[in-house]
């Protein structure tokens, strides 16, 4: 006879700068846990309406959640601040912001750690990459 399982259900925050974490969002909500959806950009504040809570200062709701989702860079410094101060978050960091964000600091990162990376080319304007580019297709 198959023991019956109870699902632990979780309290969770989402922090969206375009609503990336819908879906995630849905998925949660639809299992039977508690969400709250916020979304920074206001042109994408619509979505999941009627679905999921939708809250306006995700600081404010942050002591509800059991687990705080961030679906997008730029949250980082603050998402490390929330893990030292005891927060379950799920997401990014400082750290890899600047690798998301910062191609120059991320190639100069990846070479201290021996990390293999394609040859990188930096251009000062569109036409002198066009030019280099008709250079290289002569070259194949």
């Amino acid at each position: 006879m198959a023991e019956t399982e109870t699902k632990q259900k979780y309290k969770f925050l989402i922090v969206s700068n375009e609503a990336d974490g819908e879906d995630i969002a849905y998925q949660l909500k639809k299992e039977g846990n508690d969400v709250k959806l916020f979304i920074q950009n206001p042109a994408e504040r619509d979505v999941l309406d009627g679905v999921v809570d939708k809250i306006d200062d995700w600081e404010s709701e942050k002591n509800w959640a059991d687990i705080i989702i961030f679906d997008y860079t730029s949250f980082g410094f603050r998402q490390n601040e929330l893990r030292q101060q005891g927060f379950k978050v799920i997401g990014g960091s400082y750290l890899g912001d600047q690798l998301e964000l910062d191609r120059k600091f991320g190639l100069e990162y990846f070479k201290k750690m021996n990390t293999k990376t394609l040859e990188t080319f930096e251009f000062d304007s569109f036409n002198t990459a066009k030019s280099f580019l008709k250079i290289k297709k002569r070259d194949l």
